[in-house]
């Protein structure tokens, strides 16, 4: 695992292997619990205090579904954690606290426009990412492996027309790999948006704009309707 920040595990920029990873670590230190918890507020009254009153989107109910399954697999440690997942919970939404949730089963991944990215026509990784703009939802695979600069990593940013960067997180590598992610504190119009990948330095964390070269710009294409 790269050295995983508590900033990047709270606004959901991990793969499933770093988030897991850093999850365990968790269980034993400290000082990771602490920031985790700290950074959790941070965000949670961040977008509490600029968010009108309304339903939670999709992707908040994602987000919700993933920690109760990761702490379903770790009960043991519910007690270390618990205060992360009820957090979170109520300051982003704003709700008071309730004797049950009832969480909606994660649907099957539908996209209707796509962009397909390569660094460069062969001998590097190329991947093809769909767009779900209604929940806000990407879903990346890995159609080609291959190598990437020694100490860099790519990571897939959202690039708007005002010029503003989101990270989605770092990609696989490996063909046949695949990443659904919804983009931590992304509420806009995600098909006016382009996607950018940047090469990063591979031990450091991801911040709100690249520190890398960006190497590739792409727009979305529609995809044919289903028949």
């Amino acid at each position: 695992m790269n050295q995983t920040t508590p900033q990047e595990y709270v606004l959901g920029l991990l793969d499933q292997d770093d988030d897991a990873a850093f999850e365990h670590l968790l269980k034993s230190q400290t000082i990771y619990q602490k920031e985790t918890a700290e950074w959790s507020l941070i965000v949670a009254q961040a977008i509490s205090s600029k968010t009108d009153a309304r339903t939670p989107p999709g992707w908040l109910w994602t987000r919700i579904e993933r920690q109760i399954t990761a702490q379903a697999q770790a009960i043991e440690a519910a007690s270390q954690f618990g205060w992360r997942m009820v957090a979170a919970f109520l300051a982003m939404v704003g709700l008071v606290v309730a004797i049950s949730i009832t969480v909606p089963k994660t649907l099957p991944f539908s996209g209707h426009h796509e962009a397909v990215l390569a660094l460069s026509e062969t001998g590097a990784p190329a991947w093809q990412v769909q767009g779900n703009f209604k929940d806000n939802e990407l879903n990346i695979l890995v159609t080609r492996s291959g190598q990437v600069a020694a100490g860099r990593t790519p990571v897939l940013w959202l690039a708007t027309q005002g010029g503003q960067t989101i990270a989605v997180g770092r990609l696989p590598t490996q063909v046949g790999q695949t990443l659904r992610v919804s983009p931590a504190l992304w509420q806009g119009d995600m098909q006016a948006t382009k996607l950018a990948i940047s090469l990063e330095p591979a031990q450091a964390s991801i911040g709100n704009k690249p520190q890398g070269p960006v190497v590739l710009i792409e727009s979305w294409h529609s995809l044919p309707a289903a028949s």
